[in-house]
């Protein structure tokens, strides 16, 4: 059997998890045409400079988050073959390419095309399973053996110079701590991508930071599908989550005034309405739409335990 061949593009393409999208329609696609596997091209000729946030990256960190994003992401598809990037590429003839239509000169509307969530819609009731990202078999075997508590729940959190209004409440989340460890479970924090570990280096919760799952997606996935519940704010290492069959509970899914996080935003994306979530996610998976107070986090945390889901 034939393996699909992916074309991601840094000239027509982002540096964000949003790449989630992408990478898990390409395996929808080959499953559909009974292909075998995922042949990954990054294509790093040029680097685009598009969108508010990419006018703000330098062309070395780019790079740095395709290496570290980009590239790592197709590791979670079982059906991945191969990863190649580079700043040539060469396509045989008999290719099955993904983004239909693609050619590195020619790029046609299909090649550029911005997908959203919105993409997997008329897929419902079809019997494709969406939630597709896995974790490492051998990763997940690796973060048992290190950590001293089984059961135990993840607090990922947000803590960007862009949009700091999207950033997790660290402080709400520090009291929270202390209301999981009366339910007898063991909080972890899993730092920003862009923060590492600094906001809570010098915070005598800093032993309970998974610093390993701050830059390594795979390990970061294998503490998701360990962890009794996950837990975060709306960010890109989210779409991790909510393409795979972990538990979490995602809160501040609409932040208004944010550029392009509102409900209006929302609904276009994703064809969302208010207190929606999508179509795919069972329901160990929630959305939640207030923000990330204590208030509310220990509402939840209450809702979980009622519905038995901690």
């Amino acid at each position: 059997m034939a393996n699909l061949t992916v074309i991601f593009d840094t000239r027509h393409r982002g540096f964000t998890f949003d790449c989630i999208i992408f990478f898990v329609l390409a395996d929808i696609v080959r499953e559909l045409n009974d292909l075998q596997g995922l042949d990954i091209f990054i294509f790093t000729q040029g680097l685009r400079k598009k969108t508010e946030r990419e006018w703000l990256y330098s062309d070395d960190e780019k790079i740095w988050r395709v290496r570290n994003i980009i590239a790592q992401i197709p590791l979670l598809l079982p059906a991945t073959n191969s990863i190649t990037v580079g700043r040539s590429l060469r396509l045989s003839e008999e290719a099955r390419i993904f983004p239909v239509g693609y050619h590195p000169e020619k790029p046609t509307e299909g090649a550029t095309y911005v997908f959203q969530p919105r993409e997997f819609l008329p897929l419902s009731g079809k019997g494709i399973d969406i939630a597709r990202l896995r974790a490492c078999p051998h990763a997940t075997k690796i973060i048992r053996s290190r950590l001293k508590h089984d059961k135990f729940v993840t607090i990922s959190l947000r803590k960007s110079n862009f949009q700091e209004a999207r950033n997790s409440n660290l402080d709400a989340w520090k009291e929270s701590v202390k209301v999981l460890d009366a339910l007898g479970y063991y909080a972890y924090f899993i730092p920003d991508f862009e923060d590492l570990n600094q906001c809570l280096q010098d915070d005598d919760l800093s032993r309970r930071v998974l610093v390993d799952a701050t830059s390594d997606i795979n390990l970061r996935m294998a503490y998701y599908s360990a962890a009794m519940h996950n837990f975060c704010v709306s960010n890109g290492t989210s779409a991790l989550l909510y393409f795979s069959k972990y538990y979490f509970s995602m809160f501040g899914i609409v932040r208004e005034g944010v550029n392009n996080c509102g409900l209006a935003f929302l609904k276009g994306a994703s064809g969302l309405n208010l207190g929606e979530k999508y179509f795919w996610l069972s329901e160990r998976q929630h959305f939640v739409y207030s923000d990330d107070s204590f208030k509310n986090i220990k509402e939840h945390l209450d809702a979980l335990v009622g519905l038995g889901h901690l």
